[in-house]
């Protein structure tokens, strides 16, 4: 069996070459070390990338219910909205058919009023002072056809949609 010799029993020659082998010893491991960093930090990137993308799955999915519930709530406002427009109408022709009936006790001939549907062609809300009723701008009211709505029609701001019976 050789005995190693001691660094200083080497030739420079031999030592060279043994500083060199250490040297590739040191590198090989050094590139092993590097691999496994790498093939480690690729695994912790891969379930970031899942936990990301899960996160992000969950967050659609709960903008796609509050979305959905803002719809709902905005389709059951206009719903609301469109019934007391049609509570209004009902109510304000019920009062023109209580006041004719008022009209003819009393023996005179009752105005012949009616409520129309119109709509608006600005962007300004209006308010018939006869009524006190507001036409939304871009919008749609049951307006009674007095002689405000005749000058509003006239003057291009609102057009008449349906003439109620």
């Amino acid at each position: 069996m050789a005995l190693k010799k001691k660094d200083e029993d080497l030739t420079p020659a031999e030592q060279e070459l043994k500083r060199a082998e250490e040297a590739k010893a040191l590198e090989e491991q050094k590139a092993k070390d590097e691999a496994e960093a790498k093939a480690k930090q690729e695994e912790a990137d891969k379930v970031e990338q899942k936990r990301l993308d899960d996160l992000a799955n969950e967050n659609m999915a709960k903008e796609e219910i509050a979305s959905k519930e803002s719809a709902a709530k905005e389709e059951k406002r206009l719903a609301d909205k469109a019934l007391e427009d049609q509570k209004k109408a009902d109510s304000d022709a019920e009062r023109l058919a209580q006041e004719a009936e008022v009209a003819r006790a009393a023996g005179r001939e009752p105005e012949e009023l009616v409520l129309v549907k119109v709509e608006s062609k600005i962007h300004s809300d209006l308010r018939q002072p006869s009524t006190g009723t507001w036409l939304p701008g871009k919008g749609e009211a049951h307006l009674l056809n007095d002689g405000w709505l005749e000058n509003q029609v006239n003057s291009g701001l609102v057009k008449i949609v349906k003439k109620s019976k």
